[in-house]
């Protein structure tokens, strides 16, 4: 499977005005744009765009999620404003409904999650069904909660990334993605501090984890100065 993506924050219309600590980063998020967005969302699982599913690779064609919560400014609303969640079609629909094979459902989540602008609905459709027939699949959720994300569901995003994460003790963009919802989306410091500590007990060498660690510092620091 190739490589899955992880999230990017959002900075376009539809994010919401920036909280105090979202300003006081910017000198970090500009320090640290070469190295995040280097990655380039590099894996669909990582919000560069929110990371995709899984670190050791997506389906074929499958794009990564890039989320370091942190990235150069200028590419954060990309995951976001890549995505058309109100975009539908009845044949697609039409297609996943006839069919109750969990590989075939997979692979029509992947090609509309790969499409561009990404069609979040379709995708999640056909993930949400994958899921039912069988469930369980880490990879899955986690791409199923960037779709979410683009919908703006975020509480649901959240709790397919954490769902992802107690089914493998080793996910780590859905760990890397569910701290770029709570901070970006919900405005939860605590809970993307908890989540992103998390990612670097698991990947203490990953593809974030120096953005991650001087985000974590940076948040800690501006929280005690309150």
């Amino acid at each position: 499977m190739e490589q899955k993506k992880s999230l990017q924050p959002p900075n376009d219309e539809r994010t919401r005005k920036p909280s105090w600590w979202n300003t006081a980063l910017i000198g970090l998020i500009c320090f640290t744009a070469g190295l995040f967005i280097g990655g380039n969302f590099a894996g669909r699982t990582a919000l560069q765009r929110p990371q995709p599913a899984s670190i050791n690779g997506l389906p074929p064609g499958h794009p990564p999620i890039d989320a370091a919560g942190m990235p150069n400014p200028s590419a954060q609303s990309s995951d976001v404003a890549a995505a058309d969640p109100n975009f539908d079609d009845p044949a697609v629909r039409a297609e996943i409904e006839r069919t109750n094979n969990p590989a075939e459902l997979i692979a029509i989540g992947n090609r509309e999650f790969d499409a561009v602008p990404r069609r979040s609905a379709l995708a999640a459709a056909a993930y949400e069904k994958a899921l039912k027939l069988q469930p369980n699949n880490p990879d899955v959720l986690t791409d199923l909660g960037i779709t979410y994300r683009d919908m703006g569901r975020y509480e649901d995003a959240v709790r397919a990334f954490r769902t992802a994460a107690k089914l493998d003790p080793k996910h780590a963009n859905s760990r890397y993605n569910t701290g770029v919802v709570l901070l970006h989306d919900l405005n939860d410091v605590k809970g993307a501090i908890a989540a992103w500590e998390e990612y670097l007990k698991v990947a203490p060498n990953g593809e974030h984890a120096e953005e991650v660690k001087r985000s974590i510092a940076e948040l800690k620091r501006q929280t005690a100065n309150q």
